[in-house]
């Protein structure tokens, strides 16, 4: 529920000794009606925007209740104030503005042009509502704070009640903190959070008036910002507006299961590049290597006397005819995981699930975390289990590979796994097309290529074709398949020794993960430093070592580990290959630490120490 009821209220209104409020209950009861609606239109419409576009819109507060307040409750306000009013929403919108990204038919982070700007449009106005009553009240009756404040509250959780009784969401409310229990504690901290702050917002209000208080609303947004560029030291740049932004991808499939948000996966850019590093802002265009020369999507040139090749792997949904189209235009049946702009549909529509065919897809191409595709299936059918609709609901998992995985003693355990949960497993199947009008996905077979599969779907997961990024793909680095070409146990490359490349853009012969890239950074890093200075020392070559946490569900996670060949390679001093809360708590809670302050800075180059240690020097 959005409100509670701030008992601390009565202990205030008994010691404080104030008069009698004389407020009629309709105006009350019409304020909170305004107030919740405001926020209900704001809260939905990130179903259909970003969160910045949506924190964007709401910087424009003071402007309705301005305007209301003149409409409903008379005020005057002199012009220079209307100016005023009108710079600090500016400001605000200006220095919290980012440039979109055009795509065909939405912007980068996933939002659906009409729906989500009206229901902001919606909020506004009802922002204004609530202003404008609340200012009249405070004249004409002269209110103090705590009456308000308690009114209020009551009128917004009677309001509350009725809506989610209307709308079944109370016994969806109570199943959830019975699915996750340890969200109560941080409930009840947020509302006694959110109580002490009120005290502030409605003493504001009396004293001060509604404009007033979402003038202060608005601008705390900026002092937030300019917060925590001084106190905690995180920098700002002319480009923060149109700055690029950190992910951590693999927290992906967690954000897909409702474990994490997407919003607690990024980071600006500006904070993970080390201080004395020279950030270029713009992309590479090509590569020249015999005249050691890279080329900028700008123009610009830059040479070079050492290259690192770090660039990742792009996602080509456009591989699958008509994916796009689904994606956009039908998040409650077409969802991935593997998209920044896509993610944030997954959960919803998981969650609103209520049966049918629900297919999950792996594509014929290389892509980033192979494990993803059937992880988010675990989850989403364990989801589906706790939601009640799993005796209703068919899940099939149709991959391009031969196996279920690539390692012999996960994929027996995974089978297990599918087998137990009665998952429809159906390899050699690759997605080549979506038609969402009738909600059908085309496979090909591909061990008879050119004959094609229908399935009717009610849920489609799509695990993205992924590919090297066109740059690469046409340098001389590249090998037939678009990969950097490079020596596997080394990571240099095979025809210019002065280059190097490292994580998904390479044709290394193993996953591409986190994990591949932490367990081979030090061996590129000593190579290229014994090639700077001239050295021939002995370098331990990279093994292969990959890891893949397949989380099976909510609390559950097989921990695969292993080399090139496929053989396990555990870091832990028991079977990895069983479902264990362990894995579960290393790969929900403790992997994105490491990540974030150990990996992205250099310090962690793979638990090969920890393995040696655990087993006492018996393993590689």
């Amino acid at each position: 529920m959005e409100k509670m009821i701030d008992l601390h209220l009565f202990y205030l209104l008994i010691i404080r000794k104030t008069h009698r409020d004389a407020t009629p209950s309709k105006m009350y009861a019409f304020s909170s009606f305004t107030y919740l609606f405001a926020m209900l239109s704001s809260n939905y419409a990130l179903e259909f925007v970003s969160y910045p576009m949506q924190v964007l819109g709401k910087s424009a507060k003071p402007v309705p209740v301005m305007l209301l307040g003149v409409l409903i409750a008379r005020k005057r306000y002199p012009l220079k104030k209307y100016l005023y009013v009108l710079l600090i929403v500016f400001g605000v919108v200006l220095f919290m503005y980012k440039e979109p990204k055009q795509t065909t038919k939405a912007t980068e982070d996933g939002e659906i042009y009409g729906i989500g700007e009206f229901l902001l449009f919606v909020s506004l106005v009802f922002d204004g509502l609530t202003g404008g009553i609340q200012d009249s009240i405070r004249d004409k009756h002269k209110v103090q704070a705590y009456h308000m404040m308690f009114a209020m509250n009551i009128w917004s959780c009677l309001w509350a009640f009725i809506g989610i009784l209307a709308t079944g969401e109370l016994y969806g409310f109570i199943d959830f903190l019975q699915t996750y229990p340890d969200v109560i504690s941080k409930i009840i901290l947020l509302s006694l959070t959110g109580a002490v702050g009120q005290n502030f917002i409605f003493l504001t209000i009396e004293w001060f008036g509604p404009l007033t208080c979402s003038i202060v609303t608005t601008t705390r947004k900026f002092f937030t910002i300019l917060c925590s560029i001084f106190i905690f030291g995180n920098p700002i740049t002319i480009r923060q507006m149109f700055g690029t932004t950190h992910i951590y991808q693999p927290g992906w499939t967690l954000a897909g299961a409702g474990l994490k948000t997407p919003d607690e996966l990024e980071k600006s850019q500006s904070q993970c590049i080390p201080t004395n590093t020279t950030w270029i802002q713009s992309n590479a265009s090509q590569i020249q290597p015999e005249k050691n020369l890279v080329e900028l999507d700008d123009g610009k040139q830059i040479t070079y006397d050492y290259l690192i090749v770090a660039a990742g792997i792009q996602t080509r949904y456009d591989k699958i005819k008509g994916a796009i189209d689904a994606l956009d235009n039908d998040p409650k049946h077409v969802v991935s995981i593997y998209s920044r702009k896509y993610v944030r549909n997954v959960y919803n529509t998981l969650n609103n699930f209520r049966g049918g065919e629900a297919i999950f897809t792996f594509p014929g191409t290389p892509i980033k975390c192979p494990g993803a595709p059937q992880k988010i299936m675990y989850l989403a059918e364990d989801l589906f289990r706790r939601n009640n609709i799993r005796d209703k609901t068919t899940v099939i998992y149709n991959t391009a590979l031969p196996v279920i995985f690539g390692v012999k003693k996960y994929a027996a355990a995974l089978m297990e796994v599918v087998k137990a949960r009665n998952i429809q497993l159906n390899t050699r199947l690759n997605l080549v097309e979506v038609r969402a009008n009738s909600k059908e996905a085309i496979f090909e077979n591909l061990d008879q290529p050119g004959t094609m599969k229908t399935f009717k779907y009610d849920l489609l997961h799509i695990g993205a074709p992924m590919a090297p990024y066109e740059f690469l793909a046409k340098s001389p680095l590249a090998d037939a398949n678009g990969f950097v070409d490079v020596v596997k146990e080394t990571l240099q490359h095979k025809k210019f020794p002065n280059i190097f490349a490292i994580g998904d853009c390479t044709n290394l012969p193993t996953s591409k993960t986190a994990a591949a890239i932490a367990g081979s950074n030090s061996i590129l890093v000593r190579n290229l430093i014994n090639l700077m200075d001239g050295k021939s020392d002995s370098v331990p070559k990279y093994d292969g070592y990959t890891s893949c946490p397949l989380v099976t569900g909510f609390g559950k996670c097989i921990l695969a580990e292993f080399d090139f060949n496929g053989q396990p390679l555990e870091t832990l001093p028991i079977d990895q290959g069983k479902e264990l809360r362990l894995s579960y708590i290393l790969k929900k809670d403790v992997m994105p630490s490491m990540y974030w302050n150990m990996l992205i800075k250099g310090t962690w180059n793979g638990p090969g120490t920890l393995r040696k240690m655990f087993h006492l020097g018996m393993t590689k």
